[in-house]
């Protein structure tokens, strides 16, 4: 009896730990990731998948895209990040890295629009193609955001 009520109790908590990851699917043919209730797939030019939060103030952007881009097999993705560093660099100018991890990194600039933003970039091979899952918010709303971000992340399905 004692097996039964700890099996039944055990389930019980797996579904509510289930039920508790309330989220929205979006996927395209390559990636799909899932995004919390409330985020709204958007179009962005050159993204494979895009979400934000909506806006709760003016100026105020949270949001996550993934690129994917035909490397034809040539890079791994710490390669791939190191040619996109190199690239964001001579852009921008104005990039700081916060953070620098092999296939990972944090970075903030203004790029050019007066209002500093925060960017963690994760860095992913598949196949032939390159994939930059990108996290954005201003730099005063990112730790904040951060747990999410992560949950995101680990959603993220390469097809």
């Amino acid at each position: 009896m004692r097996k039964f009520l700890l099996i039944c109790v055990l389930v019980l908590c797996v579904a509510a730990v289930a039920c508790s990851k309330k989220g929205v699917v979006i996927e395209s043919n390559s990636a799909a990731i899932t995004v919390p209730e409330g985020w709204e797939k958007v179009e962005a030019p050159g993204t494979e998948l895009a979400a934000q939060l909506p806006q709760q103030q003016e100026g105020v952007i949270v949001n996550v895209n993934l690129v994917r881009e035909n490397l034809n097999g040539k890079f791994s993705a710490s390669e791939y990040k190191q040619g996109t560093t190199d690239m964001f660099k001579m852009i921008f100018g104005d990039v700081k890295v916060v953070e620098d991890g092999n296939e990972h990194w944090i970075i903030e600039s203004d790029y050019g629009t007066g209002t500093m933003m925060r960017q963690s970039q994760y860095f992913y091979t598949k196949d032939t193609y390159g994939y930059v899952l990108t996290f954005t918010s201003s730099v005063d709303s990112f730790d904040k955001n951060k747990g999410t971000f992560d949950s995101i992340k680990k959603s993220l399905t390469l097809k």
